[in-house]
């Protein structure tokens, strides 16, 4: 065909010579894939300028020696030579091709006419292999090899040659070679498609009154009108037809196919008019708008210089005072008619969130604010303890919010993790939103120069490394100059003063380039300061109970307040244009700000909310404590079971029973005058026993009061002498003291305070336990403060071991700590039991009449000091070890154990274990009890296997109860054997337990936090202002820790309807949409952006096109392959998708499978990877490291293209050219350790970031642009929410509407594609609801809340413009017209050029053999650059 096409050609061309340009000529005209036509023949089909064109580039580059070339040799058949590298460029550019805006059939044959090597058949390297054919000009040249020529396995045939001695040959013989080389092998063709989708192969889009507009992959495009409007002008360059007859053989391959498309209605919008000549321009100009004049003024306040920090402070009433720089001092009301202040506040936190003071500075002065609360006079009594969920402010307490700002114009606050600022400004907690927007230090910080969670352990470990070297520097600097000074060595002397222990040399690795995100860490990075924050400590002092105890240390208070002002201004000097530099574009500013000023409303509903999640939370906790005491006091009465595989676990040596059967176990009314606690006992007898060894060793330090760095001291039965710290100081200790310790059995009374602190030893790492503080040895801590105590004089003398004319002052304050009560850290040590002084005899009667109990039993016994824990009861929680021994657990219907060296694991017999590798009772898999503790579970008949850890294999399981196993429990894979025992009363208290863990799961972790929101009501509305941090990860994710994690309700979580209880205000509604498939879309449309062809890789397609109905759809692929639920396969393709590779998926599988082994799950991954990600083709190493290409699967393209941006030098978004931190920098990470899956990531989600900034942009346009009632509420993720009146919530709707066929045409243009799908052009509907939950028709009923509320309204496009057909009449002029800049990163090139069409064919085919052909082709272009590079240099030397 192709011979008898060339024939006629010929005939009708004269002035074409050769016969190889008519067979271009036919090629062209037949429009076949580059796989049908031969490799042989292909040369045939290059004309004889483009020949001349690659010798005149050979003979430029004939100095270049050849030999430092990667070669194709290895992938040659033997006997064959190596083919010369590829020193050039295709020689075809955008600029050779003609100017027509049509690339249709005509263009491409006439640009085959015009442009030699504008053809659809891809050459491959040139090679000597193949005998050489004289050309019509006399001149040699090689023929291409076969594409057999790089398979791994030698061919069965050799291809047939051309002689030289036949110089003649015709277009038939060519016909024939190639049908000849098609029988040997499958090439991919057109007719490898299904018949479907087969259609026209024109790049331009089809329709009209055929029907909707679609392109040739059968995608239906917005509607004409629509066109016009979102991507109006010229025509972007159409893609070539050899790109679509590959995308269409690569759908087919997948199964997809045009046929049966949906058919959605097309939408005639009048949208409002772009402010530029495209959308680009469009987005530029109202990201100017969105972030003016703040973005100006942020940049100026950049260059700016603070006054002075006040030397005295206004002390003596409250509210704001100025200093200024004149040294005036005036009481003002507000910071009214400044335009960015540096702001801090501090709170005494454990009393109130309100703040107590706070301070703030501006180029033009110095503020401070004091709270009234400060000058109020203290009560005499404390106020009364309230509910768990009562957080309601005591009017002693601090209660006042600053006022800011009264009638100001637009203004920043710039802060350090500036949502706390926000939430005690009072202004923020009006409906209507301020001109004040909120600048957050943290979050530029994050955004350049932060790291990922998975480099913080590498992180962690290079900051101890570096700081044993500074300490071991600085030790020997100090032993340098003794030297000196001892010797009068002055050089030396000299020397040393000039030496810096300071390296200001900037850091090549990324761990010299980012830090952890407190303040101090921040300043060190930054500025290289250091930053002391240890007066903070006297804002979480628990000994001040009052504001106005503060008021002798305002001075000290406010200079601390002061400085964290000044060095907080210090980093945003450093860290604002590094943030402007990588997010230039003024949409990402003007979307941060906006997200600054979040907000949530919220009725009276809140507090019935909390009291009920807490009261149900606390009422199954009890059922669920006096069921597990049940089932303990009847095992405790039936003693030990022979061979029960849970019981026999059990410790049964006998201890004395801490009181007798039937006897009370409440607590006594009121203790006789003679007793007293057990600790102060000994000393009511006598007082010197204060002074014995034992009181100094451990309860004189507690007496004291004793601190260790402003830390209350523990006394710990393994650790010994220790600290508790809060939670979020330990990156500050850990370089001093290591890692925190944890908790031995014997401390379990101890256990509650590790929901919010840490315990350190008071030592550094590597050294022994401290015994003794009141030593000599501690002598050493007191000098330098580490050590102190609100008794000094005490501790001086303790020290110095003279404590014996101190008695009278230790008595003291043993009496102090007895009126106490024990209400403080180190009361709680002690212990508090009741007793009579001398009567130590009568106990021992007593215990002997009481008989003896188990030790497992009497571990559970609880002292008096519990607070939580009435005496007598036990102390049992699902948490307990003994707990699932208790409820007789068990996997799969064998029996727990818990082992000292693996923790929880389950017994098998031999019978039951298997040599089958696939097996999860494989033999090899079995854990060996080499541990001493373990003996009692050591048994010849009986094998042990770990418990699935979430984390994988190898992992061990802490508690089976666990959140971790809700699913396990509720499969019914994890079980009870009581639940059907005969007992009903011990199958009831099973049940029971087992129940409470999955009902309470969600209130458990959440609580503390819901509890602790800080809600401030103005009658019976209230609001929260959620912390949000604006830039909390490197992706530039919003983090906030409830609001941003909130689950959906569920009907069998406590406590899930959180999210409900933001209501509207009466008047208002909650507007909002999620963006469909957000990320998914994102990552599709780059892998599309290839061909530049909406739906062109298989994922573009089944994320445009796919349904669930048919089994198109993503997620119905995966769980074909993986033979999961669809559900369940969200997750595999979302984490896929970032990054994650196949351990991961392994990982996830073996979790939602407990009967899976690892090597079926291995096997289901590689088939996933192998259909998706597709196979893995090495090219030649460089010293770059070593190429590679992914090919063959539905996913191909996409991952190519990920990588490619995630490999750049500096890698940018595709949408608004935000550049990744420098943690992730390829110039900054080594070959070992490049972090590729966290980069991946970063494309992705950071691209969703910037989707959600330009969405935000484009709100904040249009509700100005046509004055409507509505603002920012808050956002997650991919969901967006407004708060609207009820008359402007509609158009609020539409609005977003509009925004979003923005947001998606700016992504679509930047990745060169001037149209875009009508499926993702809307939203698929807008909420418009008086509550905020996921769906509008969600009756958020859950144990706590039985109530259903009311359904809201869910609109799609076409019932949003029948009631609101448009946004109404603009307010706004045209605004001035910017531009919009070149494509923020240009992935590919131009698409035009042959070898791009191979780069696509490589990705297409499962075989290997072009896909290392292409990267042999790139080894040898980076080589010849590298060499070309050196020319001018080695002519220089010549």
């Amino acid at each position: 065909m192709a011979a008898s096409r060339a024939i006629r050609l010929r005939r009708a061309a004269p002035s074409v010579q050769s016969t190889s340009a008519v067979l271009g000529l036919a090629a062209a005209r037949a429009r076949k894939s580059p796989e049908r036509l031969d490799y042989e023949a292909a040369l045939e089909v290059q004309s004889a300028g483009q020949q001349e064109l690659q010798e005149r580039q050979m003979r430029r580059e004939s100095m270049i020696d050849k030999s430092t070339l990667p070669s194709l040799s290895k992938y040659m058949r033997p006997g064959e030579k190596a083919s010369e590298p590829l020193l050039a460029e295709d020689a075809l550019t955008a600029r050779q091709l003609p100017e027509q805006p049509d690339a249709g059939p005509s263009s491409v044959r006439m640009a085959a006419r015009t442009a030699p090597k504008a053809t659809n058949i891809p050459p491959l390297p040139p090679s000597s292999a193949t005998p050489a054919k004289p050309s019509r000009k006399g001149k040699e040249r090689a023929l291409p090899p076969p594409l057999e020529a790089y398979d791994a396995a030698p061919p069965q045939s050799q291809p047939q040659t051309i002689s030289k001695d036949n110089p003649a040959v015709s277009a038939r013989a060519l016909a024939r070679a190639m049908a000849r080389a098609n029988a040997r092998r499958k090439l991919p063709s057109l007719t490898d498609r299904p018949p479907a989708a087969v259609a026209s192969l024109s790049s331009k889009p089809v329709g009209g009154a055929a029907g909707p507009r679609r392109n040739p992959v059968g995608v239906q495009l917005l509607s004409e009108h629509m066109h016009n409007q979102v991507f109006p002008g010229a025509p972007l360059p159409t893609p070539p037809d050899a790109l679509l007859d590959i995308s269409k053989w690569h759908l087919g391959q997948h199964g997809l196919s045009g046929d049966g498309a949906a058919v959605l209605p097309e939408i005639s919008l009048d949208l409002p008019p772009l402010e530029g000549r495209n959308v680009r321009d469009h987005f530029h100009a109202l990201g100017t708008y969105a972030s003016e004049p703040y973005l100006s003024a942020a940049k100026e306040f950049a260059a700016a210089e603070l006054p002075p920090i006040p030397q005295h402070w206004e002390m003596s009433r409250p509210g704001w005072t100025r200093y200024g720089r004149d040294g005036s001092v005036t009481p003002v009301e507000n910071l009214d008619g400044e335009t960015v202040v540096s702001f801090d506040v501090e709170t005494l936190y454990k009393l109130s969130p309100y703040p107590v003071l706070a301070t703030a500075a501006t180029p033009n002065a110095w503020y401070s604010w004091l709270s009234p609360s400060i000058f109020d006079t203290p009560p005499e009594d404390e106020p009364p303890k309230r509910e768990p969920w009562d957080k309601s402010t005591v009017d002693c307490y601090p209660h006042t919010l600053i006022p800011l700002f009264k009638n100001n114009g637009p203004a920043i606050v710039v802060s350090h993790n500036v949502g706390y600022d926000r939430a005690r400004v009072a202004e923020e907690y009006a409906l209507e939103r301020t001109p004040t927007r909120f600048l957050d230090t943290l979050s530029l910080h994050v955004a350049t120069r932060g790291i990922t969670s998975v480099q913080r352990p590498a992180w962690m470990k290079h900051r101890k490394t570096r700081i044993e070297y500074e300490s071991n520097t600085a030790e020997s600097i100090a032993m340098l100059r003794e030297h000196a000074e001892d010797t009068g060595d002055n050089w030396l002397s000299e020397s040393l003063r000039e030496y810096s222990t300071d390296d200001d040399t900037p850091g090549s690795n990324w761990e010299d380039t980012t830090s952890l995100n407190s303040l101090a860490e921040v300043a060190a990075l930054h500025c290289g300061v250091k930053v002391d924050k240890s007066t903070r400590q006297r804002f979480a002092d628990e000994t001040v109970r009052h504001a106005s105890q503060l008021r002798p240390e305002l001075d000290k208070l406010l200079d601390y307040c002061a400085e964290d002002v000044k060095v907080t201004h210090d980093v945003y000097k450093v860290v604002l244009p590094l943030f402007l530099t990588s997010c230039p574009h003024p949409a990402t500013f003007a979307g941060v700000l906006a997200m600054g000023n979040s907000f949530l409303p919220v009725d009276r509903s809140w507090v019935d909310y909390l009291r009920k999640a807490e009261a149900m939370y606390l009422e199954l906790r009890e059922e669920v404590r006096l069921a597990l005491r049940s089932l303990a006091d009847r095992l405790r009465e039936a003693g030990p079971i022979a061979n029960d595989p849970w019981h026999s676990q059990l410790d049964w040596s006998p201890k004395s029973a801490r009181w007798a059967d039937g006897a009370s176990h409440k607590t006594k009314e009121a203790a006789p005058e003679a007793e007293v606690p057990a600790w102060y006992g000994p000393a009511a007898v006598d007082r010197t026993a204060l002074l014995n060894n034992q009181s100094k060793r451990s309860l004189l330090p507690l007496l004291m009061r004793m601190r260790y760095r402003g830390y209350p001291v523990f006394y710990l039965t393994e650790h010994l002498w220790c600290f508790k710290a809060p939670i979020e100081d330990i990156p500050e200790l850990i370089p001093l003291h290591g890692a925190p310790v944890e908790l031995s059995p014997k401390d379990d009374r101890l256990a509650d305070h590790l929901e919010t602190s840490v315990f350190f030893r008071v030592v550094g790492p590597g050294t022994a336990r401290r015994s003794q503080l009141l030593s000599k040895a501690g002598a050493k801590d007191v000098r330098s403060g580490l050590l102190t105590t609100e008794y000094p004089d005490i501790l001086a003398a303790a020290v110095k071991g003279e404590l014996d004319d101190k008695l009278d002052v230790l008595a003291k304050c043993a009496q102090d700590m007895l009126a106490s009560g024990g209400e403080n850290d180190w009361g709680s040590q002690l212990d508090w039991v009741p007793t009579v002084p001398g009567a130590a005899e009568k106990r021992k009667k007593e215990q002997a009449e009481r008989g003896t109990w188990p030790k497992w039993y009497w571990d559970l016994t609880v002292p008096v000091t519990n607070k939580k824990v009435l005496a007598g009861e036990l102390d049992l929680t699902m948490r307990k070890t003994v707990a699932p021994l208790l409820l007789r657990m068990q996997w799969h219907g064998y029996p727990l154990a818990y082992s000292k060296e693996h923790k929880w694991v389950y017994r098998v017999p031999l019978a039951d274990v298997s040599n089958d590798p696939e097996s999860s009772l494989y033999a090899d898999k079995r854990v060996v009890l080499s541990d001493a503790g373990d003996k009692r579970l050591a048994d010849d008949a009986y094998a042990y296997f770990r418990l699935p850890h979430k984390d994988g294999e190898g992992n061990s399981v802490g508690n089976p109860l666990s959140k971790a196993f809700l699913r396990a429990l509720e499969k019914g894979e994890l079980s009870s054997a009581l639940a059907t025992d005969s007992d009903k009363q011990l199958a009831e208290a099973a049940s029971k337990a087992v129940n409470m863990n999955t009902l309470c799961s969600y209130w458990i972790s959440s609580r503390e936090r819901i509890m602790n929101q800080f809600v401030v009501y103005n009658g019976e509305r209230g609001m929260i202002l959620p912390k949000v941090i604006t830039m909390g990860t490197v992706t530039r994710r919003a983090v906030e820790a409830t609001w941003l994690t909130a689950s959906n309700a569920k009907k069998n979580r406590v406590g899930s309807e959180l999210k409900s209880m933001i209501r509207a205000p009466p008047g208002y509604a909650i507007v909002g949409a999620d963006v469909d498939s957000e990320e998914l879309w994102i990552s599709s449309v780059m892998g599309d952006s290839q061909f530049g062809v909406h739906g062109a890789t298989a994922i573009g397609w089944m994320t445009l096109e796919g349904t669930k109905s048919a089994g198109t759809d993503l997620h119905s692929k995966t769980a074909t392959i993986l033979k999961i639920s669809r559900d369940a396969a969200k997750v595999f393709n979302y984490s896929r998708i970032y990054g994650a590779g196949k351990p991961h998926a392994i990982q996830l599988l073996l979790q939602g499978d407990g009967k899976l082994t690892r090597q079926a799950a291995d096997q289901l991954a590689t088939d996933l990877y192998k259909q998706t990600k597709g196979r893995k083709t090495f090219g030649p190493p460089d010293r770059h490291g070593t190429r590679y290409l992914w090919h063959g699967g539905s996913e191909s393209y996409l991952f190519n293209t990920l990588e490619s941006i995630a490999l750049m030098d500096r890698p940018t978004t595709p949408a608004l050219g935000c550049g990744v931190t420098r943690a992730l920098r390829k110039s900054f990470l080594g070959l070992g350790n490049s972090y590729l899956p966290s980069r991946i990531n970063w494309v992705v989600q950071s691209s969703g970031v910037d989707y959600l900034h330009l969405l935000i942009t484009a709100m904040e346009y249009l509700i100005a642009k046509y004055d409507i009632n509505a603002r920012y509420l808050i956002s997650v993720h991919d969901e967006v929410r407004y708060l609207a009146t009820e008359e402007d919530k509609l158009r609020t709707a539409l609005a977003l509407q509009i925004a979003n066929v923005w947001t998606r045409a700016l992504f679509c243009y930047n990745l060169g594609f001037d149209d875009m799908p009508q499926g993702i052009a809307f939203f698929s509907a807008v909420d418009v609801d008086h509550v905020l939950r996921k769906e509008t028709d969600m009756s958020c009923v859950t144990p706590s809340n039985p109530d259903a509320i009311a359904p809201g309204e869910s609109l799609d496009i076409d019932a949003l413009l029948i009631r609101c057909p448009s946004l109404g009449e603009s307010r706004l002029p045209p605004l001035p017209r910017v531009d919009g800049g070149a494509t923020p990163v240009n992935i590919f090139g131009n698409k035009m050029l042959a070898s791009h069409q191979r780069y696509v064919t490589a990705q297409a085919d499962t075989r290997t053999s072009p896909a290392k052909a292409w990267l042999v082709e790139q080894a040898n272009r980076t080589w010849a650059g590298e060499i070309r590079e050196q020319i001018p240099q080695h002519r220089a030397v010549l």
